[in-house]
């Protein structure tokens, strides 16, 4: 990762950037650039972490005292942004003829795609910040909160989003998955791959999906059944609670 310095000049409609912050880690991520604006004519980009705004420090402080200092600039705001660096992938150019194409033996041992199964209390955020970063490599998870759910349900910096739910993201749009995986209450089931897992089953001319064989399941919660209950609870001792449901109906809280 690495820190940058952009100034960005105020026209009559403001800067052009939008920002988001995550309320647990008090996080403000740049998570929009207004085409043709002062923001989009700089080095700026989707999901910088802002770390001060004109020589003041604003981590850990609400999106309110961000945004009154954001207010108080006129003529150009300074900004000084976290940026993580994703690692190029190759991309790999299978040939159409089978006569030339070969087919790589695929090691499951030491390269191993996850089903993080992720559980979600109240509408609590995953603790994860994604970028798209082009439509061969898809969906990159740039950043995961210590201790938040998606850490404890294993996911890692610079995992790839493959599948949410079992279905591909494949032709799915950067709005498209926010929304996937934005929930209030119940789980998430992201299938996720580390780069040199993603690049070895490329070589190998496999394609990753949830429907394999001996494919790693982790979760930040665990259950079982009495009954005709089925009882779950929160693996991560920060967010401990227990709920009951009923097969067929929705999580209720005891």
């Amino acid at each position: 990762m690495s820190t940058v310095l952009i100034t960005v000049k105020c026209s009559s409609s403001g800067f052009g950037f939008g920002v988001d912050t995550v309320s647990k880690s008090k996080k403000h991520f740049v998570s929009e650039i207004f085409p043709n604006s002062p923001a989009s004519f700089t080095n700026l980009e989707i999901n910088d972490i802002i770390l001060e705004i004109n020589n003041k420090n604003v981590q850990n402080k609400s999106h309110n005292y961000l945004a009154k200092q954001i207010k108080k600039s006129t003529g150009e705001i300074l900004l000084l942004v976290k940026r993580f660096e994703v690692v190029e992938i190759e991309e790999t150019k299978l040939s159409t003829n089978r006569a030339e194409s070969i087919s790589l033996p695929i090691d499951t041992k030491n390269y191993s795609p996850r089903i993080c199964q992720i559980a979600i209390w109240n509408g609590e955020d995953l603790g994860i910040q994604i970028i798209k970063k082009d439509p061969e490599n898809g969906f990159f998870i740039v950043n995961v909160d210590e201790n938040s759910p998606a850490d404890v349900a294993g996911i890692r910096n610079n995992d790839i989003i493959l599948e949410i739910d079992s279905i591909s993201v494949k032709n799915m749009n950067f709005e498209d998955v926010l929304q996937a995986i934005k929930i209030n209450w119940g789980t998430v089931s992201i299938l996720v791959a580390d780069e040199n897992t993603f690049k070895h089953f490329r070589n190998s001319g496999a394609e990753i999906s949830s429907s394999m064989k001996n494919i790693k399941i982790l979760k930040n919660y665990k259950q079982w059944s009495y009954k005709n209950w089925l009882f779950t609870i929160d693996s991560n001792s920060l967010h401990s609670r227990l709920v009951r449901t009923k097969p067929g109906f929705n999580i209720t809280s005891l």
